[in-house]
């Protein structure tokens, strides 16, 4: 295969992010460190100066192409073709060495698209939920599409898929036995130049302008506030946490539908005000806020993809603690990076917190291993490497 244009397709990207936008923008800047050609094709979502102001910087940066496109969410699929077009000007898909289709919304175009040409030069991407959308539940417009009838076909006709956890490749396997050649695992990657510990003097300035003393330990969870992810189960222990952990704080960033529920049952804690949401925070601020904490928690029950939320806490030197759900068993590894638990115990979350921020040395111990490991397990530049040598292009 050549080794030079690399295409992105992605629905999801950067000021507006999930999971899978971020996937997008990591892999983005990994494979253009690794030397390669980088577009990306992605929607115009945010304001007009956060959407500049990123496409500015992946340009200055890394050189990093962004085209983007605007479509009414209900005709995407009747629109898109003709955006491509507008975009790509003189080019077309075929003029790329590698197309990837990082989430789930390209993985349908492409599969609506079914252009073999195009597909035997496709990689698809799966961040979770996908086998359920694609073969066990598929919605109205998905068979209707006749998505769900040829994806199987599909996968055939392209290079192969990444699936981003161990457990969401034997999910695939399980329903398609015979492409289990098709399905490859690939770890996440973050920018570990960003996300980095803060250092002595920077911890201490950084609290200050916040509002916490060096003294005071901090929790902190990071994720969409909807029901699963388990800010309630949290926020359910914190005063008994507080009774045995000195100068407690429990910072929520986020936002969501389960905000004002969240709210309300922070409002009835004796320690209430050692709870605080942050809301939503913007990405280039979020090491700042994993930086000033102690330790990271979240305890979703839903069947996550991977959770890189724990890698960027990791590569903030943060322990970090988690259920055993889905792809985060890929995420987490006792002692070394954190403590997973039993999906539902959370007596063992309450008992490793207290453990954690009540003995200084274990803390910054399993602190420089947290971040050794993301540096040598997760950087955007070996997630594009591992995944550019599936389809044999050395990076």
């Amino acid at each position: 295969m050549k080794t030079g244009k690399i295409l992105i397709l992605t629905d999801e990207f950067p000021p507006v992010t999930g999971g899978a936008g971020t996937y997008s923008y990591e892999l983005a800047i990994g494979i253009a460190g690794s030397g390669k050609s980088v577009t990306v094709i992605t929607r115009s979502t945010g304001t007009a100066a956060s959407i500049k102001a990123i496409d500015l910087e992946l340009k200055i940066r890394f050189a990093v192409e962004v085209l983007r496109y605007s479509t009414f969410w209900k005709f995407f699929f009747v629109q898109f073709p003709w955006q491509i077009k507008s975009l790509l000007q003189d080019k077309s898909f075929l003029d790329y060495d590698l197309i990837i289709a990082a989430d789930s919304r390209m993985v349908r175009y492409l599969t609506l698209l079914n252009d073999e040409k195009v597909l035997a030069k496709s990689l698809l991407i799966f961040h979770g939920g996908e086998v359920k959308t694609f073969i066990i539940k598929p919605n109205l417009q998905v068979r209707l599409s006749g998505i769900s009838g040829r994806f199987a076909s599909v996968l055939q006709k392209s290079i192969g898929s990444v699936c981003v956890s161990r457990a969401l490749r034997n999910q695939f396997i399980g329903q398609l036995p015979d492409l289990e050649n098709k399905f490859h695992v690939v770890a996440h990657g973050i920018d570990v130049d960003s996300f980095k510990p803060l250092t002595f003097d920077e911890k201490i300035s950084t609290r200050e302008n916040y509002g916490y003393r060096q003294n005071e330990k901090i929790i902190i969870s990071v994720s969409r506030l909807v029901q699963g992810k388990g800010q309630d189960k949290i926020i359910s222990i914190f005063d008994d946490l507080a009774k045995k952990i000195s100068g407690l704080k429990l910072l929520i960033a986020g936002d969501g539908p389960m905000l004002a529920e969240l709210q309300a049952q922070a409002s009835k804690l004796v320690s209430k005000n050692a709870v605080r949401f942050l809301g939503k925070v913007p990405r280039n601020e979020l090491n700042k806020y994993l930086g000033i904490a102690d330790v990271f928690v979240l305890l979703s029950t839903l069947d996550e993809g991977f959770g890189i939320v724990f890698l960027e806490a990791n590569a903030c030197g943060l322990p970090v603690i988690g259920w055993a759900s889905g792809g985060v068993v890929d995420a987490i590894h006792n002692y070394k990076n954190g403590f997973i638990l039993p999906n539902g115990d959370l007596i063992g979350v309450r008992d490793r917190l207290i453990e954690l921020l009540n003995d200084d040395d274990q803390r910054e111990i399993l602190s420089d291993s947290a971040r050794e490991y993301a540096v040598a397990n997760h950087s955007n530049l070996r997630m594009a490497r591992d995944t550019l040598r599936l389809v044999g292009i050395s990076g």
